[in-house]
């Protein structure tokens, strides 16, 4: 039996020993062992991939191969904090390949422990972060650019919050408007704006913070020289989560434009008036040369006079004017084009000059002139140096005194430019047209002064079934149904005189036959002939509405069959990632929807991998399409690693293309009838074989079956009676097991490899692991950070002797240690073998802390004691020593001996005091008791401070008016207060601040739980609080120990603390310390109030505020705070979270922040402390709640918190404090 049980535990060392070689060897992550030296023992696959080497080329080799020469100091340095029983996690650092290329690693170095728990060696498990550092990079500098971007823009780029507030501002804000940015971040943006632009302006935001994007548009910006700014901007809504959370603005200074566009207008109305003023004046000369032509004989002095008046006009006109004699000769000519020289075409004619197509027609167009004697006008193109000219060309013929025509004269205005803009014109019209009539969607152009519709397009016609001529010149309104709801064509008119357009609504129409559908609808405000015109496109969206119906109405059925389906049911996409798991699915493979959606199928070990192939097979069948709907039957391994027999109803979802969508399977286990026609085929198979041998031997066993039916018989009666023994057995077992869950220690049975077989509740509630989560894990490695010699003597023990018994430290399942009296008892079979073992363990931590803290008492009260006596024979010796002296003083009256007497006298006397401070500490010293008012007491101190203490150090009080009385003597609670003084003036040699603070402290049953010394009751509490160098957190346990001082030696007795503790407890009052290195120490002084005042008070004492079940998240790393406010606020009707410290708590706030509503944040917390969680916390919420606590005095903390909480809370606080907090946080708007 023995021999069985080894050989079993032997095979399931060496599976185990299989399975985490593999899980090593199959890790991406380079695993290494190596020797305290550096020495690589064990070198991984992974290691090999990251690294390069293989295990043969480093084993046996040191470390150092794979650092950096600038990075050698790192190997001793991590291997000293591995031999000190250290673990380093996550450091980042670089390492060089084989290949010599360096590379980012992330290294976690564990020590390696022998069985006696002596570190013999260093695991590293070393992970390439290269290219997650680079991405880093690379997200670094594209926000370096983005910055460097807005920063050099010639565009202003400002931001602006949803209430206006104008957040950020890019320096082209200062270079154009001339305001320093300062002055307008964080002020509200429509001041900036003109008045008469304002409207649009807020209009326009309104909008964008509705989460539309606003096209360009234009407005006056004012300037810091009081002036105005012509700029346009655009407008976009900023997004986070889905919510508008601001608008980007991009605004352009476009005053050059304008004022150029203003200087283009005035020069066109210019040319305008002048060319219409040439025209006239030209005509006007024309017709005085006809007149002077015809009257030249008569009057040659008018003739001169006229002829000079037309020179002149000649000379400022822009025409360009030739005169011709009868042979088509020029005789003059004024203003050619510059190719040509008018002295060099005098006596030529035209051909002579050019010959051009422009030219040949000039010249026929001379000649009928010449012919008809009537003037002609056309239009005439050349082909210049600077291109194609066209010049409207007017010719008229000249006539001597008796009517023959002797000639002609030529006038020629440069058209090129207008007849450019006319044909660019008419090809604009045309592609429009085109555009208009061919585009696939619905158009139409609608005067925007009464609505009528100018033009409609073929598609428009056909989607409406209306022509175009019975629309043209009506509204959709007049006696054509058009619109579903009229009210919206009002609304879009509207929309359009206001803002010029609007983009993809969607709006309901009616066709001519009455049938309705929906068109997506864009429309614009253009101007046609002068005149504003709607331009509006509309897209048939009708079949895609129902389409998304349809799909929507599909997918409810598909989500309602698949939530309702006895069937498991998976689908994965073409890249076979789970995108749909079930709930039956949960229950068949044991994995929840969470952990496998998104995950590629094959990622998880969901075949039983003989089966592999033949799944890999029809899944490949199924994304060629040769299978595309198919049911297979194969094996499948739980999540649990339990072997199931299942069958799939597999159907590829394709798209028109045949493009593999997705592949939807309904999965039915079928593991049971498998194992039923399994067991029948066996049954089967071993009836047809005995049926086969046994043919021939019916008749003897036919008797042997007589003979054993009543063997059996007796058999069956001896069965069931066992049975009902067994029964009986399990019923008090299970009774003895509900008797041991019901007990509050925690019991447990391993197994001899100390494998967990049994845990009770009690250990699930001491250890927080349930027993699910235990069974089968080695109790040594679930329950012990390190194997200590308590431990090992337990297990030698329980062996050699059959029980043990003593305490041993051990950890929970959230890393708290505890301390436990532990029972181990061995089991034995029938046989006396040993068979388990059993124990039982009671949590005693909080004991032993009580018996630290009365050991402590007991020591303090020893050496108290042991002072007394000292200080009682030192005061003996003292006396008849200052009294010699005085007789002394009085017999030597020379300088040199009253100077020695006073200095003897002096240290008498320092020494009397010391034994007077000694005294005070031994005794307690009870003193005359009277009423005090606190408040004197500390304005004496106050006054002596300012009086005496260095001039850089500053004195404030900050007592409460109506402070609490107290009895005790005024002469020691004045030592008291003054020693802390005293010693908060010696830590700060450079000055600082020094507050002394009192008021009122009620004391509740949950503040007295956290502090031993601490009763139920009314005290007062006097803070003196300092900025100087701190008490270092090792010596702070000390402090109050008689003699210990850290003064340099003879400035300090150190009995001034001890002294002042026996004092305050004395008066039945504690001492309170909390202390920051570089940051400063409190002290706390609680006293208690008399009790003929407290009685009053206690009658008026107001109801505690109560929760309505909001979730308070609470972070605190010292556990007991943090269960008696877990208890507090749960039983004041909150609903709690609690977190160790501020990396776990931003991690329980990302995950519950929709129902958390406060966070009660303590500010000094291990691997991220108070200030770094809070922002942590504001960066995924603004908006949370977070009251902030410490120990530290509270302007000093609230200082560094300022901006960040929305309220502080002092530690040690009460119910009434933290509910009151609490309330007033949660109400706050």
């Amino acid at each position: 039996m023995k021999s069985e049980e080894t050989e079993t535990l032997r095979n399931q060392a060496e599976d185990a020993n299989s399975l985490l070689a593999s899980i090593v060897e199959s890790s991406d992550d380079a695993i290494i062992g190596k020797t305290l030296d550096g020495t690589i023992l064990s070198w991984s696959l992974g290691a090999q991939k990251i690294y390069g080497y293989t295990a043969d080329e480093v084993t046996d080799r040191s470390i150092s191969i794979l650092v950096p020469p600038d990075k050698t100091d790192e190997v001793p340095q991590l291997l000293e904090i591995i031999r000190q029983g250290e673990r380093i996690e996550h450091y980042e650092t670089v390492r060089t390949r084989k290949d010599g290329k360096q590379i980012d690693v992330s290294l976690t170095i564990s020590p390696i422990r022998d069985s006696t728990g002596k570190i013999i060696g260093a695991s590293t498990i070393a992970r390439d972060i290269t290219e997650h550092r680079q991405a880093e990079e690379a997200i670094r500098e594209s926000e370096e650019r983005y910055r460097s971007l807005v920063e050099s823009a010639n565009d202003i780029i400002a931001t602006v919050s949803p209430d206006g507030i104008i957040i950020s501002l890019n320096p082209a804000f200062e270079r154009i408007t001339g305001w320093a940015r300062e002055e307008w971040i964080g002020k509200s943006f429509p001041p900036l704006i003109h008045p008469d632009d304002l409207p649009e302006a807020s209009e326009v935001f309104q909008h964008t913070m509705n989460g539309k994007t606003m096209p360009g548009s234009e407005l006056r910006l004012l300037a810091s020289s009081g002036g105005y700014i012509d700029v346009e901007y655009v407008t976009t809504p900023l997004f986070k989560n889905g919510e508008v959370i601001g608008n980007l603005n991009i605004v352009r200074d476009i005053t050059e434009r304008k004022r150029a566009q203003e200087a283009l207008r005035r020069a066109h109305d210019e040319l305008e008036i002048q060319v219409e003023e040439r025209t006239a004046e030209l005509a006007r000369a024309n017709e005085e040369l006809k007149t002077e032509i015809a009257e030249r004989k008569q009057a040659e002095e008018a003739l001169r006079v006229s002829e000079q008046r037309f020179r002149t006009a000649v000379k400022n006109s822009s025409f360009t004017l030739s005169q011709f004699d009868r042979d088509l000769k020029y005789t003059w000519i004024h203003n050619p084009h510059p190719d040509f020289d008018a002295s060099l075409m005098i006596g030529k004619r035209g051909e002579e000059i050019e010959d051009s197509e422009g030219m040949r027609r000039l010249i026929d167009l001379k000649r009928r002139v010449m012919e008809s004697g009537e003037g002609i006008r056309e239009e005439i193109s050349f082909s210049r140096s600077d291109g194609v000219q066209t010049y409207d060309t007017t010719i008229e013929p000249l006539f001597d005194d008796t009517g023959a025509i002797i000639g002609g004269i030529t006038s020629a205005l440069d058209i090129t430019g207008r007849k450019r803009m006319e044909e660019a014109l008419r090809e604009s019209e045309q592609k429009f047209m085109k555009v208009f009539q061919g585009n696939a969607a619905a158009i139409a152009l609608t005067r925007l002064r009464d609505g009528r519709i100018v033009d409609v397009n073929e598609k428009w016609q056909e989607v409406f079934g209306i022509s175009r001529e019975d629309v043209i010149g009506r509204t959709t309104v007049d006696n054509i149904t058009v619109w579903q709801n009229p009210e919206e064509r009002t609304q879009a008119i509207r929309d359009l005189k206001k803002h010029g357009s609007f983009r993809n609504r969607e709006y309901g129409f009616f066709r001519k036959n009455g049938e309705a559908w929906t068109a997506l609808m864009s429309s614009e405000v253009i101007q046609l002939e002068g005149e504003p015109v709607i331009l509006s496109s509309l897209i048939d969206i009708t079949e895609r509405k129902r389409a998304e119906e349809a799909l929507k109405e599909a997918h409810q059925r598909l989500n309602l069959h698949v939530n309702n389906s006895p069937l498991a049911v998976v689908e994965w996409d073409g890249d076979f990632h789970i995108t749909r798991w079930s709930g039956e699915a949960e229950k068949v493979f044991g994995w929840v929807a969470n952990e496998v959606l998104g995950k590629r199928i094959d990622e998880l070990p969901l075949v039983y991998h003989e089966d592999i192939p033949g799944v890999n097979l029809l899944m490949a069948d199924m994304l060629s399409g040769k299978r595309p709907s198919n049911v297979n039957k194969n094996r499948n391994v739980r999540k649990d690693g339990t072997i199931i027999h299942c069958e799939w109803y597999n159907t590829a979802i394709q798209d028109a293309s045949g493009r593999l969508i997705s592949v939807l399977s309904q999965v039915l286990e079928v593991t049971e009838r498998k194992h039923m026609e399994e067991a029948l085929r066996k049954v089967h198979d071993e009836l047809e074989l005995h049926v086969q041998e046994r043919t021939g031997e019916l008749e003897e066993a036919n008797k042997q079956i007589r003979e054993w039916a009543s063997r059996l018989k007796e058999a069956n009666t001896s069965l069931r009676e066992e049975i009902k023994e067994r029964k009986r057995a399990e019923e008090k077992i299970k009774e003895q097991a509900a008797l041991l869950d019901k007990a509050r220690d925690a019991i447990a049975v391993r197994d001899l490899e100390h494998r967990l077989i049994y845990w009770n509740k009690g250990a699930q509630q001491m250890y927080g692991w349930t027993s699910e989560e235990v069974m089968g894990k080695n109790a040594n490695d679930l329950l012990y950070k390190e194997e200590s010699s308590s431990l090992i003597e337990a297990k030698n023990s329980v062996f050699e002797e059959g029980e043990w018994k003593g305490e041993l430290r051990q950890i929970t399942k959230n890393g708290k240690e505890i301390i436990v009296d532990s029972r181990w008892t061995l089991v034995r079979d029938n046989e006396e073998n040993p068979k388990s073992i059993l124990i039982i363990n009671t949590d005693i931590t909080e004991k032993k802390i009580l018996e630290s803290q009365l050991l402590r008492a007991q020591r303090m009260e020893s050496i108290g004691t042991l002072a007394g006596g000292i200080a009682h024979d030192l005061n003996n010796m003292l006396t008849p020593i200052l009294l010699s002296l005085q007789i002394l003083k009085q017999k030597f009256k020379d300088d040199e001996s009253q100077k020695l007497l006073a200095i003897l006298e002096q240290n008498s006397k320092r020494g009397a005091d010391l034994i007077k401070q000694v005294l005070s500490f031994a005794r307690g010293v009870e003193g005359e008791r009277a009423y005090l008012q606190t408040k004197h007491i500390i304005t004496e101190i106050e006054k002596v401070a300012k009086e005496t203490f260095p001039r850089n150090i500053e004195i404030r009080t900050d007592i409460q008016r109506d402070l609490y009385t107290i009895a005790g003597d005024s002469t020691q609670l004045h030592q008291v207060i003054m020693n802390l003084c005293v010693n908060a003036r010696d830590a700060m040699p450079d000055g600082g601040i020094l507050s002394i603070a009192a008021s009122n402290f009620p004391i509740d049953e949950n503040y007295a739980r956290m502090h031993a010394e601490a009763k139920v009751g009314f005290y007062i509490a006097i803070e003196v609080s300092d900025t100087g160098t701190g008490i270092p957190p090792e010596i702070l346990d000390r402090i109050f120990e008689p003699f210990f001082t850290t003064k340099e030696f003879g400035k300090g007795t150190g009995l001034g603390l001890s002294t002042a503790l026996a004092i305050v407890k004395s008066h039945g009052g504690f001492i309170n310390v909390y202390s920051e290195v570089g940051k400063g120490t409190t002290f706390s002084v609680h006293l208690p109030a008399i009790k003929s005042e407290m009685q009053n008070v206690e009658e008026q004492k107001p109801e505690l505020f109560t929760g309505h079940g909001e979730w308070i998240l609470v972070a605190e790393d010292e556990e007991s705070i943090r269960d008696v406010t877990f208890s507090t606020l749960e039983k004041s009707g909150y609903k709690v979270l609690t977190a160790n410290d501020g990396a776990e708590a931003v991690a329980l706030y990302s995950e519950n922040m929709d129902k958390i509503k406060t966070i009660l944040m303590d500010l000094m917390m291990p691997v991220m402390d108070g200030p770094a969680t809070i922002r942590a916390i504001r960066r995924v919420n603004p908006e949370a709640k977070i009251i902030a606590v410490s120990g530290l005095a509270e302007k000093d903390r609230l200082a560094k918190v300022e901006g960040l909480a929305n309220a502080f809370l002092a530690k040690p606080y009460t119910a009434e404090r933290l509910l009151e907090t609490m309330h007033d946080v949660l109400n706050a708007k």
